[in-house]
């Protein structure tokens, strides 16, 4: 794993449950295979999403540093359990986004994967790192307090031989 960032810590893939492993290594929309796996219908609350610069994520983008992104965080919960079940942290390009997928980012309901799949975008997932990681200072809408330990891994979405986005998913725990 190269480059992975200093605050994930190593993985013992024995110690995981076959649902843990599969998150990290899954390479298909990690919402429909929650559902198919937990039973229960998963919604996407976006936290928010804002402009800003690509700054040291650039190389993974394939940007310049001052190249502009939007930077979403969004929280997959079950629609009856209310439990969450992901955190996602996403860093995407405006500038390599059809019209079509910047429209479904204002209004779609569904995740990235879902919007990828809509819009019939050929692209592949390129898997970056994974680790254990304690994540602090959490947004308080997803209502699991001051900090939360979880299995994060980071893939970036890449189309037409350019990476489309980042994405990092945090995968609770416990």
């Amino acid at each position: 794993m190269q480059a992975r960032p200093q605050a994930l810590g190593d993985v013992e893939l024995d110690n995981l449950s076959a649902f843990q492993r599969a998150l990290l290594t899954i390479d298909g929309t990690v919402t429909q295979f929650i559902e198919a796996y937990t039973l229960e219908k998963v919604r996407i609350r976006v936290l928010d999403h804002s402009a800003g610069c690509a700054g040291d994520l650039a190389s993974w983008l394939a940007c310049d540093s001052d190249t502009e992104v939007l930077r979403r965080r969004a929280a997959l919960v079950g629609s009856d359990t209310e439990r969450l079940y992901v955190y996602a942290e996403s860093v995407l390009l405006p500038a390599r986004l059809s019209t079509d997928m910047h429209a479904a980012l204002n209004r779609e309901t569904g995740g990235l994967g879902k919007i990828l799949l809509n819009e019939l975008l050929e692209s592949r997932r390129e898997g970056l790192w994974y680790g254990m990681q304690e994540l602090r200072k959490l947004p308080p809408a997803l209502g699991v307090g001051a900090s939360l330990y979880c299995l994060t891994r980071t893939y970036r979405v890449i189309s037409g031989g350019q990476p489309l986005m980042l994405i990092t998913e945090h995968f609770p725990a416990a």
